[in-house]
């Protein structure tokens, strides 16, 4: 069965980024068939992310990826605003664009509210406020 790509992973390759194609350790069971591995992420500081589901450093998330972004691989035209350790070396775990668009993206799947900390609602919550201002501002 196909798996589809994560939405961090689809920013950065579409942005101009490249992928790790395998990282050892980080993809436990799939969705619905087990517990996800988890592991820790470290937010930067002064990101549109940190912001968003700060104060806290460090957030114990979800993985049911095997591939990564590694700092070399990381597109131009966007930063990193979490990374997590792994056997390959430190993994993006959050990018964001540098510029009005909303674009922030998590390895993490928060959708999956059993395994993923409750910061990430106000992820959620600032999206549909970015949609919704941007609905408004291109209407006829």
């Amino acid at each position: 069965r196909p798996r589809s790509l994560p939405r961090v992973q689809a920013i950065n390759v579409f942005s101009g980024g490249t992928l790790l194609q395998h990282v050892e350790g980080h993809h436990g069971a799939g969705w619905g068939l087990g517990s996800p591995v988890t592991h820790p992420i470290r937010i930067v500081g002064g990101t549109r992310l940190a912001s968003l589901l700060g104060p806290a450093e460090k957030l114990e998330v979800n993985a049911y990826h095997h591939q990564g972004i590694l700092a070399k691989d990381l597109a131009p035209s966007l930063r990193a605003s979490a990374w997590a350790d792994s056997s390959a070396g430190p993994l993006v775990e959050g990018l964001e664009g540098d510029g009005e668009r909303f674009v922030v993206g998590v390895q993490c799947h928060p959708e999956r509210t059993e395994t993923t900390p409750d910061e990430f609602e106000r992820l959620f919550a600032a999206f549909v406020e970015a949609a919704t201002r941007r609905a408004v501002e291109t209407a006829p």
